[in-house]
């Protein structure tokens, strides 16, 4: 993900990088993993104007994930990982992971490991600071010294409706 500064926000809201695209679930089990497949799937992702992909994995309902194949984690899975990391750099496309049922108490602490034996993969702040302003209006933010902007959106309020009374 590239950090913006505050001086390029208004230019990557004009034309925001491609990145900003599209960036769907990615599910990783079912049938085995291949990276043949997975070309394949990337291929298609991408004439879709897929930018990347996030990966998930499925659990059941005590929210103990699903090992898939090659299991979660395994020198197998890590040898995939790094092949499917390098074929969505050569699309052009960003890969994610999602760990939601990874670090649940008792049922896996992948996550928890992965940090207690790293520990600047701990994640950030993510803030949201909202402004509104009438039609043609500059709208500016003091943000805080250090601040790294990831994301702006404008958008028009539009009241379709109107409740009357009485």
């Amino acid at each position: 993900m590239k950090v913006i500064d505050q001086e390029s926000v208004y230019d990557n809201f004009i034309n925001p990088p491609s990145c900003y695209g599209p960036i769907p679930f990615y599910w990783w089990h079912g049938e085995p993993l291949t990276i043949d497949r997975i070309r394949w799937q990337l291929d298609r992702l991408q004439e879709q104007g897929v930018a990347g992909v996030n990966i998930n994995y499925q659990h059941d309902t005590d929210m103990k994930t699903y090992p898939g194949e090659p299991a979660l984690f395994s020198e197998q899975w890590w040898e995939l990982w790094q092949q499917v990391v390098v074929e969505c750099h050569q699309r052009g496309m960003t890969i994610g992971f999602d760990d939601y049922t990874l670090a649940w108490p008792d049922k896996g602490k992948f996550a928890m490991d992965i940090v207690a034996h790293n520990p600047d993969m701990v994640g950030g702040r993510l803030e949201h600071i909202a402004a509104s302003g009438r039609d043609g209006e500059e709208i500016r933010l003091a943000l805080p010294i250090g601040t790294k902007v990831i994301m702006a959106r404008a958008y028009p309020k539009v009241y379709r409706y109107r409740v009357g009374y009485g």
